[in-house]
C-alpha cells in the first residue's frame, strides 16, 4: 500500500571483493543509491553470524535489512543468496532467483521432486533438516538418521536444472540410531557406515605410504589422492584371512610322514595351501597407510 515501509527488500549483489575477511557485500537500492559509484555504496554486513559460511555471489539475490526502516543510508544487513528452486543452487541471477516469489518477473520451472521415481533420495525430504551444497554435496538429519553425502544426484551435463539420484558411485557416511535395536542383529542400536568407490583409512604420522594430508585447498589434492590409492596398503578380509589361517593350521598340525624321506601324508592339504589366492584375502577398494 502506498506509504507503506519496506523493512525487506530485494537486491542484486554487485560487489563481493572485500578484503577484509568481513563477508561484507554491497548492492544498490533504488532510489536511495541511484546515480552512485559502487565506491560510494556503503557496505552491506552478514545478519547471520559468522560461524554461518553461507555467502552469496555476483549476480545473486540477498534479502536486505535496514538498521533503521526509513533510512536508506543506516547500517545494511544482508541474508541470501535468495535461490528460486534447490536444481538453481550453483549461481543463479537475481531474475531468476525472483521467479519463485513473483511469476511476473520470471517462469518457475516444475518441481523437479515431482518426479519421485527419477529424484527419491537425491534430495531432503519436505521433513528432513539439510545443508545443500552449491553443487553435489550436503548432510541431511532424518528421523535417527545422519548423512553426510557427497554426488547423490546426478545433473545433467547439457540442463543443469535437472538432476536424478545417483545410485551407483555415491560417497557418504550414515549414522544411525535404533532406538529398539536392528532386528536380527543382536546387541545393535548404532551403525555407521562408510560408502564409496575408494575408502582410505590415512594417518597424518603413517611412517611407511608418504603422501601430504595437509593440501590448503582440499587436503588431500587429486595428485596425492592417485598416490594414496596406488600406494595405501590394501585392508584384507577378515573371513578371507582366517579361512587361509584355518587351512595353513591344518597342514602345519597334520605334517606326518609314513617313514622318513618319503612325501607328507594328506597331499591334498598342501596342494589347497599352495594353490590358494593370497589376493583373494586384500581389498582392492579399502586402504590404509
Amino acid at each position: 500500500m502506498e506509504g507503506d515501509i519496506k523493512v525487506v527488500r530485494v537486491c542484486e549483489v554487485i560487489w563481493v571483493d572485500d578484503n577484509t575477511d568481513s563477508n561484507r557485500i554491497k548492492v544498490r537500492l533504488l532510489p536511495d543509491d541511484e546515480g552512485e559509484t559502487i565506491d560510494q555504496l556503503p557496505y552491506v554486513i552478514p545478519f547471520l553470524p559468522q560461524m554461518v559460511h553461507i555467502r552469496p555471489k555476483l549476480h545473486e539475490a540477498v534479502l536486505i535489512l535496514l538498521a533503521v526502516a526509513t533510512n536508506g543510508k543506516s547500517q545494511r544487513y544482508y541474508i541470501g543468496p535468495v535461490i528460486s528452486q534447490i536444481n538453481h543452487m550453483y549461481n543463479e541471477p537475481m531474475e531468476d532467483a525472483l521467479g519463485a516469489y513473483n511469476t511476473s518477473i520470471a517462469q518457475k520451472d516444475p518441481a523437479v521432486t515431482m518426479n519421485k521415481n527419477e529424484t527419491l533420495g537425491a534430495v531432503p525430504k519436505r521433513e528432513d533438516i539439510a545443508l545443500v551444497g552449491r553443487k553435489l554435496s550436503d548432510v541431511i538429519l532424518s528421523d535417527n538418521d545422519l548423512r553426510i553425502r557427497c554426488g547423490a544426484k546426478k545433473v545433467d551435463k547439457q540442463d543443469t536444472g535437472t538432476f536424478t539420484f545417483n545410485g551407483t558411485d555415491s560417497a557418504f557416511i550414515k549414522l544411525k540410531y535404533y532406538e529398539d535395536g536392528l532386528e536380527g542383529v543382536d546387541k545393535c542400536h548404532s551403525t555407521a557406515t562408510i560408502v564409496a568407490d575408494k575408502i582410505n583409512l590415512v594417518s597424518n604420522r603413517s611412517k611407511d605410504v608418504q603422501f601430504s594430508t595437509q593440501d590448503k585447498e582440499e587436503f588431500i589434492n587429486d595428485d596425492d589422492m592417485r598416490k594414496l590409492i596406488d600406494t595405501a596398503h590394501e585392508l584384507p578380509y577378515g573371513d578371507k584371512l582366517v579361512e587361509f589361517l584355518k587351512l595353513f593350521r591344518k597342514v602345519f598340525v597334520w605334517h606326518t610322514h609314513p617313514f622318513p624321506m618319503l612325501p607328507p601324508c594328506r597331499p591334498d592339504n598342501f596342494v589347497s595351501l599352495y594353490k590358494y589366492n593370497l589376493d583373494s584375502i586384500l581389498s582392492e577398494n579399502v586402504r590404509i597407510n
